[in-house]
């Protein structure tokens, strides 16, 4: 259990077994209120909250092997895909995006063809500054083809915003902002190159800074920043870049430095 205070924190992050079940007491009484709640693989599982005033409190349950498991992230990102169902991504020049569900045996999008700017979009809403995009990446060292960039990201109508980008033929982290889809980077930090694994990307865009970050598995968090504020507003997300490589889901949520967790 876990006391969490009335104010403007609306995601919790629980570090526990897939097998979790959240709610919140309201008041001082019993009445319990279930909360839609989304697992990120075995490591963290992410609920989104509906705070009262005064103190709430969050009651996280585990380890039942028959607990029905009703994880949904669309329930508690701003946007959230993870191709299950393959609808409204835009191609953009010459690269594909599409659903592939054989290669790793689950649904994911799969980039292939042709290099940065080219691959696909797709609407998501509207988004102002303090904002993150965060997802989970594969790249195959088989599939190392001259264009070795994996960039996902956010941008408006125009194609302007700012995207996440880990460059395996450098290796190196950077932040891409973009202008009418083409792309400038900045703030290149030297990384251990993560191939034939999966691994977590964010782009944070701030009130003055844009920072990038890359969650290696069981490393870590790497971040690199700058500070930016040429764009406010964004209302797709994007994955371009390189090819081929793979996205096991995209998810956006308001960002807070220091989110309670469990």
């Amino acid at each position: 259990m876990r006391k969490v205070a009335f104010d403007d924190i609306e995601l919790i992050k629980v570090i526990a077994t897939p097998e979790v079940e959240v709610a919140k007491t309201l008041g001082k009484g019993y009445h319990f209120t279930p909360l839609p709640y989304w697992h990120e693989g075995t490591d963290y599982t992410w609920t989104k909250l509906d705070l009262q005033e005064g103190d709430n409190e969050i009651w996280v349950y585990y380890g039942s092997t028959t607990a029905t498991d009703e994880s949904d992230g669309d329930s508690v990102f701003e946007f959230f895909d993870d191709f299950s169902t393959w609808s409204g991504w835009t191609q953009y020049s010459s690269g594909t995006v599409s659903q592939d569900t054989t290669t790793f045996g689950f649904p994911v999008l799969k980039k292939s063809n042709a290099g940065d700017p080219s691959g696909g979009y797709k609407e998501a809403g509207s988004f102002e500054r303090g904002i993150c995009l965060r997802a989970r990446v594969h790249r195959k060292s088989a599939d190392l083809s001259g264009a070795d960039s994996d960039r996902v990201g956010l941008i408006d109508s125009n194609g302007d915003g700012y995207g996440v980008h880990m460059d395996h033929a450098n290796d190196e982290l950077k932040i891409n902002k973009r202008d009418n889809f083409s792309a400038t980077t900045y703030g290149e930090l030297s990384v251990s190159d993560v191939l034939d694994t999966w691994y977590v990307a964010e782009i944070r865009v701030l009130d003055v800074k844009v920072i990038a970050v890359l969650l290696p598995p069981g490393g870590s968090e790497i971040s690199t920043e700058v500070s930016d504020t040429s764009y406010n507003s964004f209302t797709r997300v994007y994955v371009f870049g390189g090819y081929t490589y793979y996205v096991d889901w995209i998810a956006v949520r308001k960002y807070s430095s220091s989110p309670p967790s469990i």
